[in-house]
């Protein structure tokens, strides 16, 4: 791009074009006398312009030097990575001298208005790179030296799905960013790069890690876990893993953009994970379970709504050797109350939900999801199927999304808190599986689903389950009479309990039970009574909690 200077106008008059032979000499004086003072001062002016000129270039070179080298002291305490800073300190330089002569151009050369514009902006591109370079990187490079300070690496996580070799390929990439050193982890044959490329005013950070086939790491990670390669296999399926073109070896390359890292529609290597939920302090505060842990008594589905009635129960027992007979107990779970929609209960999943959720990246959903629920991989909910969990967070309805993060933290605290010893003696919360017989006996019951529907056969139910070993009388027996008998009778169609237990009869455990006689009309009730003769817990409302105890006694 060129500029000129105004010079002294050489033009000569028409009158002079007359007579010129008669008065050649004359005139030639004349003009020259008139002439060189006017040239004289037109070109002392010209002096001063130029050195105007000269003036401008050089404070426009030394201010614009000042802010490039700015530009690089801050970039030098920034960028830990050699080879990333000078590559970047190259384009600065590039764009500063760029953006000087655009200046100078701008002042002094003679611009049509499409040209000023293109001027303006490679200034402008040199100061929105010096202002948003430095913020892209320093994203990464945030990242990148928590991951090497071993304390805070201590409270960071490196994202990617673990099927496909995404975490793979990000967690080598941050190893080799942070300054490890390639052939000690991977092998004396592997090698890697690393590259600054800029598209305008994007940086692109270009990562690429080759590992030899027959390398120590490949076959360590091999030997020490059998999924290896079958992680290896998925990521080169999609993509995220490559081989050579010589088949020797495994290309992990990444290509990150700088201008979107960290942003809700870029990408992050590094995350602090959300925090744990605590499972047992959820139950607590929806009442369902004591300060020791154990379950409050509204926990347990009742015969009645009254929650001093006793438990519905069902029961299984088995054969076992020496006239022996295993009985397992079975006290159901409130689901239903527990999961009411507006109880505490319901309150904290939503919040925790809300909480994963928050982050609008899908990449980041994905690893708290695996971090701390366990949950790796979608491929089925509500009827509809998905390629993996990302693909999930990007392509479900948000209805879908809630429901399944809701399902999967209530699952959490089911798994940790209703599938373990209680800690009484052959006492324990377990998942029962739902046979014909157990649904039957639900529906009759009217035990349902949280939702009021009826639990099906293959189903779960959550329970309280006590299981006693017992002796078998011999057939014949006075005792397995008079329990018999007494449980015959209370079956036959008319019984009167009231008749029948209007006498204490002798139950498991060396008490005796019998009908109350103070009972209020209408609503009979049972005691048991100790070796002294005297009542001893709560009275029992249930004629077939009665039966029960009569049975096990058989």
């Amino acid at each position: 791009m060129g500029y000129t200077i105004p010079g002294a106008d050489f033009t000569i008059s028409p009158q002079l074009q007359n007579n010129v032979g008669k008065d050649l000499g004359m005139q030639l004086g004349r003009m020259f006398a008139s002439i060189g003072p006017a040239f004289a001062a037109q070109q002392k002016e010209t002096n001063k312009l130029n050195q105007i000129r000269s003036d401008y270039e050089t404070t426009t070179m030394v201010e614009n030097q000042k802010i490039v080298d700015e530009q690089l002291a801050l970039g030098e305490k920034q960028i830990q990575d050699k080879s990333v800073l000078d590559q970047w300190s190259e384009e600065v330089i590039a764009r500063g001298k760029a953006a000087t002569q655009a200046q100078i151009d701008m002042r002094f050369g003679n611009l049509n208005d499409e040209q000023k514009q293109e001027q303006l902006g490679i200034i402008s591109n040199f100061n929105k790179y010096n202002n948003k370079s430095l913020e892209q990187i320093g994203a990464l490079t945030a990242d990148i030296n928590s991951w090497a300070d071993p304390e805070k690496r201590k409270n960071n996580v490196v994202i990617g799905n673990e099927q496909n070799g995404e975490f793979l390929l990000n967690t080598m990439t941050m190893d080799f960013l942070s300054g490890k050193n390639v052939t000690s982890i991977y092998g004396e044959k592997a090698t890697a790069s690393k590259t600054l490329n800029v598209k305008g005013d994007d940086n692109e950070l270009h990562s690429i890690i080759t590992v030899p086939k027959n390398g120590s790491y490949i076959k360590t990670m091999t030997s020490k876990n059998d999924a290896f390669m079958g992680v290896i296999k998925k990521g080169i399926e999609e993509g995220n893993i490559k081989e050579t073109p010589d088949g020797k070896g495994y290309i992990f390359e990444r290509k990150i953009n700088l201008n979107a890292y960290g942003g809700d529609n870029g990408f992050d290597f590094v995350i602090e994970p959300q925090a744990k939920i605590n499972p047992m302090k959820i139950l607590q505060d929806s009442n369902f379970v004591n300060e020791e842990g154990n379950l409050n008594p509204k926990a347990i589905v009742r015969s009645s709504g009254d929650p001093e009635s006793p438990p519905s129960t069902y029961q299984i027992t088995e054969n076992l050797a020496n006239n022996k007979v295993g009985v397992r107990t079975y006290e159901f779970l409130d689901m239903k109350t527990l999961e009411d929609p507006n109880g505490a209960f319901m309150a904290s999943v939503k919040a925790d939900t809300a909480s994963l959720l928050s982050n609008k990246r899908p990449e980041v959903r994905a690893a708290n999801l695996s971090l701390n629920y366990s949950v790796s991989n979608i491929e089925n909910w509500n009827g509809k199927t998905y390629k993996g969990v990302k693909d999930f967070f990007i392509n479900a309805p948000a209805a879908d999304i809630d429901s399944f993060v809701n399902e999967t933290i209530k699952q959490k605290i089911y798994n940790e808190q209703f599938n373990k010893p209680t800690g009484n003696k052959g006492e324990s919360l377990v998942p029962l599986e739902i046979d014909k017989k157990l649904a039957e006996y639900l529906a009759k019951e009217n035990i349902t689903q949280p939702d009021g529907s009826a639990y099906k056969s293959k189903e779960f139910i959550y329970t309280r389950e006590k299981y006693d070993v017992e002796s078998v009388s011999k057939p014949g027996s006075d005792t397995i009479n008079v329990y018999q008998n007494v449980l015959d009778q209370l079956n036959a169609p008319g019984a009167n309990p009231a008749l029948i237990l209007s006498t204490p009869i002798q139950i498991k455990g060396g008490n005796k039970i019998q009908y109350d006689q103070t009972s209020e009309v209408g609503k009979p009730q049972y005691v048991i009574l100790g070796k002294d003769g005297q009542p001893i817990g709560e009275p029992i409302k249930d004629i077939e909690t009665v039966k029960l105890q009569l049975q096990r006694g058989i």
